[in-house]
């Protein structure tokens, strides 16, 4: 098949293969023919969107794993189920539920604008979700309770290394639904593949320590200047409201001690330090770091066997799973990653994780399992 990894067993029917196939070629003919330059959308859809469409045949095929893994054992149920596009960005994901057949799609952003946009390229290709949900997992859980659906998966392409309090996330993910809920969640923040973890490790560094210049990737909400020293400003602004003073050597301390909090956390360690002298431990990882405005992550780099313990506390089976690579068009890349992807479908998964581009956390719980789950 065109959209699918070569050399891997889908874990679903052929019947369920071939709608997914046909719905996936029949949206890059929609897709195509679309002229993005006379919709009102962001220059950062644009270019995200352009990419996307550019490289469709490849790109689309992450997506087709990710719903086949969303919905093996009960891909008969596609037309009662709602699927949950989380952090949908430009909304690729909600048009292909959307042509697959889905029963309810919902699309969920926290980004105002990635919302519009991909509301205004869902109307001008006649697939418009069910839901626009533009928000946190909070607004997100309240259309969810208002619908009550039997059956609901949810899938997220790079989104969980960028959110700040990940087990809280995954907790309230957790009940979302008392039926069937299955998530799959997929992350190029790769800590066991050291290549991907050298790279970001460096991206990490230089987001912590220098400031960048302006770059049509980053969101209007997104900090541009080095991490380490905004730090140091909210810490000096909170003392002068407080109207207290430190000495420069141990506000630097401060400011790279609360490396990974956010303002209010970070507001928090200067009254704990006032108050009681006891300077915060900080980070264990040496470049793991956040956006100390929004809380978002840069890459966080996280052990999703770990987070899986989250899942397992409330009810959940969970399992890791290896991503694979794109194969591009050079040829040389081609062959060597279709090596890669061959291995990685031979190797033992654990092992495998080395060698792969990203890496899926799925969590699934059937209603059976509701009465074993914790609360958060």
């Amino acid at each position: 098949m065109k959209y699918f990894y070569d050399n891997l067993i889908y874990p679903i029917s052929d019947a369920a293969l071939s709608r997914i196939e046909n719905a996936a070629d029949e949206l890059k003919g929609t897709l195509c023919s679309l002229n993005l330059s006379e919709l009102p959308v962001s220059g950062y859809c644009s270019e995200s969107f352009s990419e996307y469409v550019r490289n469709y045949d490849e790109r689309v095929m992450r997506f087709t794993y990710e719903i086949a893994l969303a919905s093996a054992g009960v891909e008969d149920q596609i037309e009662r189920m709602s699927f949950v596009d989380h952090g949908g960005g430009t909304g690729i994901t909600s048009l292909l539920a959307k042509s697959i057949g889905f029963g309810n799609v919902i699309y969920n952003d926290i980004c105002d604008e990635s919302c519009r946009d991909a509301q205004t390229i869902a109307d001008a290709v006649g697939l418009r979700a069910d839901q626009y949900v533009c928000g946190d997992i909070d607004q997100l859980a309240g259309v969810l309770r208002n619908i009550r659906p039997e059956y609901c998966v949810l899938i997220s392409n790079e989104v969980i290394e960028h959110i700040y309090d990940i087990e809280s996330f995954l907790c309230e993910c957790c009940h979302l639904t008392d039926g069937f809920i299955r998530f799959v969640m997929a992350t190029g923040a790769n800590p066991f593949n050291w290549l991907v973890r050298r790279r970001l490790m460096k991206h990490q560094h230089r987001v912590e320590n220098y400031d960048r210049d302006p770059d049509p990737g980053l969101r209007d909400a997104d900090c541009s200047k080095a991490f380490v020293r905004e730090r140091e400003s909210i810490i000096k602004t909170y003392l002068t409201q407080l109207d207290r003073t430190m000495d420069d050597s141990k506000l630097a301390v401060l400011a790279r001690r609360t490396r990974g909090l956010a303002m209010d956390d970070i507001k928090a360690a200067v009254d704990n330090l006032l108050d009681t002298g006891k300077m915060p431990n900080g980070l264990q990882h040496p470049t793991n770091t956040c956006d100390p405005y929004s809380g978002n992550w840069a890459e966080h780099l996280m052990d999703p066997y770990e987070l899986g313990k989250t899942l397992v506390s409330q009810g959940f089976e969970f399992d890791v799973l290896c991503g694979y690579w794109r194969l591009g068009s050079n040829p040389a890349r081609r062959a060597l990653c279709g090596l890669l992807n061959k291995a990685i479908t031979l190797m033992n998964n654990r092992s495998a994780l080395a060698v792969s581009p990203y890496y899926v956390l799925t969590g699934t719980r059937l209603p059976s399992n509701l009465g074993s789950a914790g609360r958060c």
